[in-house]
């Protein structure tokens, strides 16, 4: 609610406006230097050495604000959750559990689930979006095998496309299986994903969920057992395990303040007042926007004037395609007004 007002009260378009302005100026000052420098008194190397403050405060407000852009897009859409797992672990009864109705059905057949199954929660007047997805494990040639396989494919998806994965395990099951669900899905990911870090895209902020924390098993999960698949887990940013029984409820209060820390994590702005950027187009050429500035901080001194200006003029159209392209007449207003040119 909070970033739709500022939204509507033009926050954004005020903060962009604010940063074209900038670097209207900034393009100003190097076309200054480039045409009127060997014939203007008041036109030398200086103005563009001076150039390199304003462009580097720009490039740190612009950073904090990309930074921050993920944020914003959670803020707009809501917090995506992907329970995943192997089989019978309990995705479906926690799933039914934080809607609070039978949302899936819940069996004791393995790969009862087999497509993703969406509730939309309000969690601290934050909409949460939670899936429900086929368990992760290895399916035949046969007919049931190829549709399972689908569901195992859209589970992996789910959790690509997730803010936070919900990871829940089956603690009366013998480690293999959970630690082959944790393979399944690296190993979708790499195929479909990006070569990020370890050649596959790398996952969101991980919970896991030790359930059947109540079943006493010749196969139940030791401490070894569970440090090593958390191990597994380790390249990506983990969160927490909690041990649950969603059978008897225990730990279930745990489980849930996991789960809303997660989320007011995901949302909280820290009480910053400043707008954000919710589009992942801005988001998309505003960084395009900062590697140019970045390679024109960086060019200061090894580089002709001519080069490093063009990297700015780069980060300029790139903004531009957000706010409005800079244009000639604009540059020149700056230029006349700030240079003795021609008086």
């Amino acid at each position: 609610r909070k970033q739709a007002l500022r939204q509507m009260g033009g926050a954004t378009e005020r903060l962009l406006n604010k940063w074209r302005s900038v670097l209207t100026e900034c393009l100003a000052y190097t076309e200054a230097v480039i045409d009127f420098g060997d014939d203007e008194d008041d036109v030398d190397d200086s103005a563009f050495t001076q150039l390199a403050p304003k462009v580097r405060q720009l490039r740190e407000e612009m950073y904090l604000h990309v930074r921050d852009a993920r944020r914003g897009e959670i803020v707009r859409d809501g917090v995506q959750v992907a329970i995943v797992g192997p089989p019978n672990a309990g995705k479906s009864t926690l799933l039914n559990l934080l809607a609070q109705r039978e949302a899936a059905i819940v069996a004791d057949v393995p790969g009862t689930t087999r497509d993703v199954i969406e509730v939309v929660l309000d969690l601290g007047g934050v909409a949460v979006k939670v899936r429900d997805t086929a368990g992760l494990r290895g399916t035949d040639s046969s007919e049931q095998g190829t549709i399972e396989e689908e569901g195992v494919k859209r589970a992996c998806s789910a959790a690509k496309d997730s803010n936070l994965i919900v990871f829940v395990l089956d603690a009366a099951s013998p480690i293999a299986q959970a630690k082959s669900a944790v393979e399944i899905l690296e190993a979708e990911l790499q195929i479909n994903g990006s070569t990020k870090g370890g050649g596959y895209q790398s996952l969101p902020p991980t919970l896991v969920v030790l359930n059947k924390c109540d079943v006493t098993t010749s196969t139940k999960l030791s401490e070894d057992d569970v440090n090593e698949i958390l191990r597994d887990l380790s390249e990506e940013p983990f969160v927490e395990l909690v041990r649950v029984s969603l059978r008897t409820g225990s730990g279930v209060t745990s489980l849930m303040t996991a789960v809303e820390g997660e989320v007011k994590r995901l949302t909280d702005d820290g009480g910053m007042e400043s707008a954000l950027l919710t589009r992942e187009r801005h988001r998309r050429h505003t960084l395009s926007s900062l590697e140019a500035l970045d390679k024109f901080l960086d060019s200061q001194g090894r580089m002709p004037i001519e080069v490093a200006a063009e990297e700015l003029r780069i980060g300029a159209r790139e903004l531009g395609r957000v706010v409005g392209a800079i244009d000639v007449e604009e540059v020149l207003d700056v230029l006349f007004r700030d240079f003795c040119i021609g008086k």
